[in-house]
């Protein structure tokens, strides 16, 4: 019988790789305004702590390297410097992987200052937000890291924060109720249905396993009867 808890940290490292909180906001640089333009040395990046996109399409991120090495960085990566001399990648973690798989030892980059933690975690979802791919798993273990931390006050203001749904951010959150063995499986399979586990989270225990399975490879509308009819008793939200 699957086991529902409350997700675990080893589980939470298996899914994504953990990062640090940073725990204070840089002092603002020598600028006039609160942002600038600069070439920033590669290896003086940090990837932002909140960042939800953990991997990296290799295919996509070929493409990309191919279209930077052929009409250059159409757009700078935004940055924010931190107390110790280096730089926390705002938005554009996948432009700076490209330069570095091109051996760029610098990368046009906008600097803004005065970021606060809320600001930081809200530049990596928002960037993220809106890419289909995005690993529902992965999004809604940053958005419970941000909840966790008290970066965010609620669950209603991050969706406000981030412009989704209260709705589809409470979908989200419900994906990390399932139980440790199907969040394994949903990783493995890189399921994205958000609407789907979220009615799939609803199944008795001891069925929850056989149903994925069989839902899994089914369209929304599908898996969405297959669920409600034959394991939910014509649940209705």
């Amino acid at each position: 019988m699957a086991k529902r808890n409350r997700i675990t940290a080893e589980l939470s490292q298996t899914i994504a790789e953990s990062a640090p909180l940073v725990k204070t906001v840089p002092k603002p640089i020598n600028l006039d305004g609160s942002e600038a333009h600069a070439d920033i040395e590669i290896s003086k990046l940090l990837c932002n702590p909140f960042q939800p996109r953990i991997e990296m399409d290799a295919n996509e991120l070929s493409e990309l390297v191919q279209s930077i090495e052929k009409n250059g960085l159409l757009q700078p990566i935004l940055v924010s410097p931190d107390k110790s001399g280096k730089y926390i990648i705002l938005a554009g973690h996948r432009r700076a992987e490209a330069f570095k798989i091109l051996g760029k030892d610098k990368i046009p980059s906008v600097l803004k200052t005065n970021v606060s933690k809320r600001d930081m975690a809200v530049f990596a979802i928002a960037e993220n937000a809106i890419r289909v791919d995005l690993n529902p798993l992965e999004f809604a273990i940053s958005m419970r890291y941000l909840l966790e931390e008290g970066v965010v006050e609620s669950q209603n203001k991050l969706a406000e924060h981030i412009g989704l749904s209260k709705g589809h951010v409470s979908k989200l959150m419900s994906i990390l109720k399932l139980p440790d063995e199907m969040i394994k499986k949903i990783k493995s399979d890189n399921y994205n249905i958000v609407y789907i586990l979220s009615i799939l989270n609803k199944v008795s225990s001891n069925q929850i396993v056989e149903a994925y399975e069989e839902i899994k490879t089914l369209g929304r509308d599908d898996a969405e009867r297959v669920l409600k009819t034959k394991y939910l008793g014509n649940f209705k939200e």
